[in-house]
């Protein structure tokens, strides 16, 4: 089907966050508004002649579908200046997490319009960013949808994940990773590596989900101003404490703050599970056997 669209529109079929677009020039090649008509032209007459039909179990309209929803998520405007909602939100100062934001911005039209536009069964709308709406409903006095799309494909019942310490900890509102590794003595990355399904992002995790605890250790929490090396001076910890017990930090700790962002702030300064001292009755070591034979 030939669409009076700019190539980059194709592009548009990939599931994947709709970032902000290389140049003025393209936005304003891909936003044209016969673009917009003729995909949902295509999507609808998919839809009709297709219907109760899948192709190696996906929808017809999965592709028509995506395109469409990208050109809606990337071509938003600002009314008042008439600037792309993405060009303006890259203006906006950088945030810990989405409870930090300035209301100015959290309620702006264009953070509000763009988050509004992803709930589609056909973008990247999910917990995290129903979280973000939700949000914006309780500090901008709204009332947005907030609930997540039912899945576009069917997928099978998850297999129980294998759990090595057989522990489990029920979420509850409020939740983060660094909250949860506190509270339970564990690394807020290792919480989070247990359970990469249910813990995408370190925020704003949903409450009621059952998430796999990793071995215990004794933990400390990351400032944002905070080294490995400071944090070891402060508390009395050997050199290499940190690196040692956090297989994620590189050899010069350069990734600290970097990290924590992502994967929490909540790190061992202990193995996890402790240190194992094993004996073994009637084993009896001579001399020199345990060193290098010459």
């Amino acid at each position: 089907m030939n669409l009076p669209c700019h190539a980059r529109v194709g592009k548009f079929a990939i599931l994947q966050y709709r970032d902000t677009l290389p140049s003025t020039q393209l936005t304003t090649a891909i936003c044209a508004a016969e673009c917009s008509s003729a995909l949902g032209q295509w999507f609808h007459s998919v839809e009709d002649a297709c219907k109760g039909e899948t192709w190696a179990g996906e929808p017809p309209t999965l592709i028509p579908g995506r395109m469409w929803q990208g050109w809606n998520e990337s071509c938003i405007f600002e009314p008042r200046t008439g600037k792309n909602c993405n060009d303006v939100i890259d203006g906006y100062s950088d945030y810990e997490n989405v409870e930090a934001m300035d209301k100015e911005h959290l309620c702006s039209y264009c953070w509000v319009r763009r988050h509004e536009a992803m709930r589609s069964p056909y973008g990247m709308y999910d917990a995290y960013y129903a979280h973000v709406m939700e949000v914006i409903n309780a500090k901008c006095g709204l009332s947005k949808p907030t609930s997540i799309p039912s899945p576009l494909i069917a997928t099978p019942a998850p297999k129980s994940a294998f759990c090595a310490t057989a522990t489990f900890y029920t979420t509850v509102a409020g939740d983060s990773c660094s909250s949860i590794g506190l509270a339970k003595n564990v690394s807020s990355s290792e919480l989070k590596m247990a359970n990469p399904d249910i813990l995408r992002e370190c925020e704003g995790i949903p409450a009621g989900k059952r998430l796999c605890l990793p071995y215990p250790c004794k933990v400390v929490s990351v400032g944002p101003s905070d080294s490995c090396m400071g944090i070891e001076l402060k508390n009395d910890f050997l050199y290499g404490t940190l690196v040692k017990n956090n297989p994620w930090l590189d050899w010069g700790c350069t990734n600290l703050q970097s990290g924590v962002k992502n994967m929490g702030n909540v790190l061992c300064v202990t193995p996890a599970a402790g240190t194992v001292n094993l004996t073994v009755p009637g084993l009896v070591l001579q001399p020199g056997s345990g060193g290098r034979g010459g």
